[in-house]
Parts: structure tokens; C-alpha cells; sequence
């Protein structure tokens, strides 16, 4: 195998391509060749672990490994024992020695778990960045690749840019990400200081040098050889093998050109000349191509500032919740300004952005590199919600119609209306029962209000009076209308509650009707006839001297007859007003008859036998 030379004693995966001098200077490997590490991440199983990087023409336990680690009792499986080696521990990192290995290498990572659980995750490192991530699974791995890397595809191998010279023209396409690679923020398109999404797919670096006189510079990709949507970061970086040693200086996505709407440009602070900068270029959710990075000398005239305003989400009446905000975007970046806010009720900041804001006006003073900037803006607040609620009684259904008018408040509102376990939504609802109600409003900010409404109960009892009822002038007639909290009453005798007392005087016909109201207006009526006979008259009077005397009259069931003693022991007859006679069972007592009938209400007679006179009854 060519250059495959142990510097120490470890493994994972490599890669090759055209280097950098800086990076071969640095390297302990040949001109040609690539360093190599492996770094393992026990689970709490370490003893379980055995692992070699092998060529892929060796065989693991053949005693040509490259690297090794490991319990080398569990081995390479079916009785093939590991090369000598130490036990890991649990929950521990282990990082191999290094070797040398070139483009032209086939190399294979075997692991072995002898409990069949897996766990164990393995690194590989390239020229001093991580190029590789495997996680071990089940009982073993073998993970088969070529240590091949493509141009300036890991910072540590980043190539030379230079200001105000050629363009760096180069590919994506073969480019990958190394694990743990910093990328800028997803502050969205068009917002210096990150991403439209915060995503790495295929990434290249640029090594750039700031020239010594220093100052601002433009980097950008708006040039007529880039040919994807590309996305860029300016970083400031103290190690290139150390990414939590990369401090993200600007980023640009979407900035937009002549050459077409998705190419990206940002400002550089005032940089000191010498200092080494790292340019991080990826496609936008992974597109790939060609891309031409330019860095020219720009004036600090060039800075630009421009701001968003959020105004509050609700009025302070609605909701205490002063959120306004106001968002400062800048092509230098914000770190690189110093800024100055001052606002209503004394308030005063340094951040670019701030909030939450009260409502009111905003006065920014920001300076860069010599260069001012001055602006006033205003942050309002909505009118509040305010509700009106109508309500409607459907006398037919027995219930109510509820309608919310909102005014105030910011887009759709949603409305609901709950009384106890009953509730429904909408700015216009039916089918409300009686109640107590609280009627809940929220915009589509989120913004909330509400009311108290007591909606009566809809729907009048039937109102029925009974039959038409039949009687003697005279008598007094009881009528009951329905009862129930909240009706009132207005009978035609002038009566206001729900008993009405009809006294009458004179035989004939007399209507008795009452109209009930219930606390939402709607009403229900009803009417009896009451036909009243002159029940102290005889119907004729033949000269006799002997009267029957009959009672009570009107009558419910029960007849008692007295009679006179020339006729004791007759039996009277009950003829309905068309002369039939009604069947009845008289019962004879001396001079008195009785008798139980049970007939509809009306006007009926009496008789016995002949030379008595006749008399009429009711029957209520």
C-alpha cells in the first residue's frame, strides 16, 4: 500500500486532492499523501468493542492492520482473535495514532460487537478535519472508502484566495461536510449575518489574507461563472482544525445582482491587513455547480442599513404586551457597527436590533469605519378590540341568535361563547340557550377580549286554558295559565298573573283569553267560551205545585235529586240538548234520588214524570 506509514497508532477514513501549501507544511506526511486518524466513541459497553482499518485487500486478524483498538478477545468474529491492544472503558473517547495514506488507497473500517448491540461511534480524520462519521450497529461493521477530497473541501485544505486579483473558480459537486462543521444561522434570505437555512450539504473553503493596508472589502459570488443558488460566511478562525475555535465574522444569502436574483455579496468589517480569513461556500438546500468567488476592495461608503419595524401585536388596552420590535439588517454585519437607540420613557440601547418595544418613536445613530448613519422610526400600536353583542330570540326554535361586531384588532377574529358545559364558536351563532354567557374574541395575533351577556331562556309553555266550559250565570270561573319565571300575563278580564277569577252576572256567552310573555318577547295565547244558562228558571211550568229541586248545578259527576213526596220514589230522566236520553243508574233514598254520570261539558235536562216541570243542568 502506497505512503501507508503508522505515525502513532489509531483509525477511520481519508481522502485526497490537490492541498494547499500551508497544509503540507504543516502535515507529517509526504507531499502525496493525506494524515489520517480514527477517533471512537464508547457506549457503556466498551469492553464489547474490537475494531481494525484494514487495506481492502487484507483480511481482519491477518495481523496487517493499519490501525487497531479494542478488546481483542471479542476479535473479528468466528474464533478470529484481534491484534494486542487495550480494553476500552465505558462512555470514553479514543483517538488512534496517525498514518499516511493517498488517493490511490482502498481501506476497509471493521468493527465488531461481541454482545450484538452496537453503540460505539467512530471518526475519521483527513489533513486534521473530521472527514467521516460511521455509528457501529449490531454485532459489526465493515465500512469500505477511499481517502479522496475534493478541492478545498475541508477548511485545513482550503485554497488561496486574493483580493483585487483572479476570481476562485471551482466545483461543489464533489464537495461533502465534515462532521461538526460550523454553519451560520437561518436569519432568513437576504439577512447579512446568516442563511436562508441554516442546512450544510456540500461545502468548500477559501483561505483569504487580508491584504496589508487593510480596510472593507466586498466578497461575492455574483459573478458569470457561478451557476447555483450559492450561500457564503466570512469566518475569523484562530485553529482550522478546531471548529469551536471559528468565530462567524458575516454571511450572505440572496443578496441579489444583475447576474440573477440567488447569488450572494456581503461587506467586510474594517479588517487589519495580514489577518487570515476562511470564506464557507454551500448551496442553498443542496444545490451544487460551479461558483466564482471574487474579493475586491469596496469604500466604507458602501455600508448600507436598513430596518424591519414589528408593531405591537395588541393594544396595551387588550393586553399588556408592549412587543414591538425593530430589526437591523446590515451588509457589514452588526457586530462590525457600533449602534445607539434612544425611545420613549428614557429608553436607550447598543444592540442593533431591539425589543420589546412600547409604542412610539425610535431614534437609531449607528457609525462604521468613519461612516454615519441616522434614522427615525415608529412603532404603533392596533386599536383595541372592542365587541358588541346583538342578540336575536327565535320564538320557533325556543332559542337565541347571537352576533358578535368586532371593531379594532388585526385579521381574522374567532368568537366563543360558553355558558357551563355548553359552548360553540363563530361570530354569528344560533341555537343559544338561556343563560349567563361569556363571549371570548381572539384575532390573528392572538389578541383577546370578552363580555358578560345573560341571555334569557326562549320558548312560552303551551298556553292552554282548557275546554270551553259551560255553567250558570253567576258562577265564578277559575282559569290557570301556564307558570314560569320570567312570563308575564294580560288577560282580557284585565287580570295580570297567571290565575284569572271570572265572575260572571248574565246568561249568554262570555270569551275569557290570556296572552303570555316570556323575557324575550316571545308570546303564546289561548281563549275559552264560557256559555252561561239562567239556571233558576224552569224550562216550563205546567201549574203544579210540587218543583224538582236538583244540585249541584253546574255539576261535575254526581246528581242528587230531591222530590216532591206526590212523586217519592220516581225516577228522573237525563236528556242530553238533541232529547236522547243518557243512561243512568239513579239511586232512590225516600224522597232524594242519586245518581253518578260521567258526560261531556254542556247544557242537559231533567224530568220525571209528567206534571213536573223540567229543569236544565250543566255539566262542567
Amino acid at each position: 500500500m502506497k505512503n501507508a506509514k503508522s505515525l502513532a497508532g489509531w483509525l477511520t477514513c481519508v481522502f485526497v486532492m490537490g492541498w494547499v501549501d500551508i497544509a503540507q507544511a504543516q502535515s507529517p506526511c509526504p507531499s502525496d499523501s493525506l494524515p489520517l486518524n480514527v477517533s471512537v466513541t464508547t457506549d457503556a459497553w466498551g469492553y464489547e468493542l474490537y475494531w481494525e482499518l484494514i487495506d481492502a485487500s487484507a483480511a481482519c486478524g491477518d495481523g496487517t492492520a493499519l490501525l487497531w483498538g479494542g478488546n481483542p478477545e471479542v476479535g473479528c468474529g468466528d474464533g478470529v482473535a484481534g491484534l494486542p491492544s487495550e480494553v476500552y472503558g465505558n462512555n470514553t473517547l479514543y483517538t488512534s495514532a496517525t498514518i499516511c495514506v493517498s488517493e490511490e488507497d482502498s481501506l476497509v473500517l471493521i468493527h465488531r460487537d461481541s454482545y450484538g448491540d452496537g453503540g460505539s461511534d467512530f471518526a475519521i480524520a483527513l489533513g486534521g478535519s473530521e472527514a467521516f462519521g460511521f455509528d457501529g450497529s449490531g454485532t459489526g461493521n465493515d465500512w469500505s472508502f477511499q481517502p479522496v477530497i475534493a478541492v478545498a473541501d475541508l477548511p485545513c485544505l482550503a485554497e488561496p484566495i486574493f483580493a483585487d486579483t483572479m476570481t476562485w473558480v471551482g466545483s461543489t459537486e464533489d464537495a461533502s461536510v465534515s462532521p461538526n462543521e460550523p454553519a451560520p444561522p437561518a436569519l432568513g434570505c437576504g439577512t447579512f449575518g446568516g442563511w436562508c437555512e441554516a442546512g450544510l450539504e456540500n461545502t468548500v473553503w477559501l483561505s483569504w489574507e487580508v491584504p496589508q493596508d487593510g480596510g472593507v472589502f466586498e466578497i461575492s459570488t455574483c459573478n458569470e461563472q457561478t451557476t447555483f443558488d450559492t450561500q457564503l460566511a466570512l469566518w475569523r478562525v484562530t485553529d482550522c482544525a478546531d471548529f469551536e475555535s471559528y468565530e462567524l465574522v458575516n454571511a450572505n444569502d440572496d443578496a441579489g445582482c444583475g447576474l440573477g436574483p440567488y447569488r450572494s455579496t456581503l461587506l467586510t468589517p474594517c479588517l487589519e491587513g495580514g489577518e487570515t480569513m476562511m470564506l464557507q461556500i454551500d448551496g442553498y438546500y443542496g444545490e451544487v455547480g460551479t461558483v466564482e468567488v471574487s474579493v475586491t476592495t469596496a469604500a466604507a461608503e458602501a455600508w448600507a442599513v436598513s430596518a424591519g419595524v414589528q408593531n405591537l401585536s395588541c393594544s396595551l388596552l387588550t393586553s399588556f404586551d408592549p412587543n414591538g420590535l425593530i430589526s437591523v439588517n446590515s451588509n457589514v454585519g452588526v457586530d462590525a457597527v457600533d449602534w445607539m437607540w434612544a425611545g420613549p420613557f428614557g429608553f436607550t440601547s447598543d444592540a442593533a436590533s431591539i425589543g420589546p418595544l412600547l409604542p412610539g418613536d425610535y431614534t437609531l445613530e449607528a457609525s462604521f469605519c468613519g461612516q454615519t448613519f441616522s434614522a427615525s422610526y415608529e412603532v404603533e400600536e392596533p386599536a383595541p378590540l372592542e365587541l358588541e353583542v346583538s342578540l336575536s330570540p327565535d320564538c320557533a326554535l325556543g332559542s337565541t341568535t347571537g352576533v358578535v361586531d368586532i371593531e379594532g384588532g388585526q385579521g381574522v377574529t374567532t368568537a366563543t361563547w360558553t355558558s357551563g358545559a355548553f359552548g360553540t364558536t363563530g361570530v354569528e351563532v344560533s341555537g343559544l340557550p338561556g343563560g349567563l354567557f361569556e363571549v371570548d374574541v381572539v384575532d390573528e395575533n392572538g389578541c383577546e377580549a370578552s363580555e358578560i351577556v345573560w341571555i334569557e331562556s326562549v320558548g312560552v309553555p303551551d298556553v292552554d286554558l282548557g275546554p270551553d266550559q259551560f255553567g250558570c250565570a253567576g258562577d265564578a270561573f277559575t282559569l290557570l295559565a301556564p307558570m314560569g319565571a320570567g312570563l308575564t300575563y294580560e288577560w282580557t278580564t284585565g287580570a295580570s298573573g297567571a290565575l284569572a277569577v271570572v265572575q260572571t252576572e248574565t246568561p249568554g256567552t262570555l270569551v275569557v283569553g290570556v296572552e303570555v310573555t316570556d323575557g324575550a318577547g316571545c308570546t303564546g295565547s289561548d281563549a275559552v267560551i264560557l256559555t252561561l244558562d239562567d239556571c233558576t228558571t224552569a224550562l216550563e211550568d205546567l201549574g203544579q205545585v210540587f218543583h224538582l229541586n236538583a244540585f249541584p248545578n253546574p255539576f261535575v259527576d254526581d246528581i242528587q235529586v230531591d222530590l216532591p213526596e206526590s212523586h217519592a220514589g220516581g225516577t228522573p230522566q237525563l236528556r242530553d240538548l238533541s232529547g236522547r236520553e243518557v243512561p243512568c243508574v239513579w239511586t232512590v233514598q225516600g224522597m232524594s234520588c242519586r245518581t253518578h254520570v260521567e258526560v261531556p261539558p254542556g247544557v242537559y235536562f231533567l224530568s220525571i214524570a209528567p206534571g213536573l216541570e223540567t229543569i236544565r243542568l250543566v255539566k262542567q
